[in-house]
């Protein structure tokens, strides 16, 4: 039975995934440590971790969460209820497929470049910045005093706001 056994054995192999985890968030602080404007992705020691980072991937995470959902298989007769059974196997099958959902955003980020030209974010980014220094530019030409033109974008925005809440609304 799952309950009076210990399965130290189960939780061992669990545990593994967390190697892979120190190696993420080791990725992560070396992003977050060199900032938005330093060019992390030509460090040497970035290309190092981001490489360890896939290694671990496949040696750790994919390879213990599919050892698991094996032994679950194939111990299922040693579950004592069909709930508990399906209980367990929803949840590693859930946490698999946030692991390969993982999988593919660290790749796309770490080993993808994107195209500024079709890349939508990017495109929005940079619509929305030339919306707002055009918005800035009319409010400073039409209004000359500093008043006037913080008054202009308080109805700027309470323009823009009751036109997305009524788009909700309808």
């Amino acid at each position: 039975m799952v309950f009076t056994k210990t399965y130290v054995g189960y939780g061992v192999v669990a545990l593994l995934i967390e190697l892979h985890s120190s190696v993420l968030h080791s990725r992560v602080l070396f992003k977050m440590y060199n900032g938005p404007a330093g060019n992390f992705q030509d460090n040497k020691y970035y290309r190092w971790i981001k490489n360890l980072n896939m290694v671990f991937f496949f040696l750790f995470r994919f390879s213990a969460l599919i050892y698991i959902s094996y032994a679950l298989w194939r111990d299922y007769y040693q579950v004592p209820n069909l709930a508990i059974y399906l209980f367990l196997s929803l949840a590693v099958l859930v946490i698999l497929f946030l692991s390969v959902l993982l999988f593919f955003r660290v790749f796309k980020s770490d080993f993808m470049t994107p195209d500024p030209q079709t890349d939508k974010t990017f495109q929005a980014i940079k619509e929305g910045l030339n919306s707002t220094e055009k918005l800035s530019n009319r409010a400073s030409l039409d209004n000359k005093a500093s008043g006037d033109a913080i008054i202009a974008a308080k109805k700027i925005l309470s323009l823009s706001s009751s036109t997305s809440s009524a788009s909700l609304v309808s």
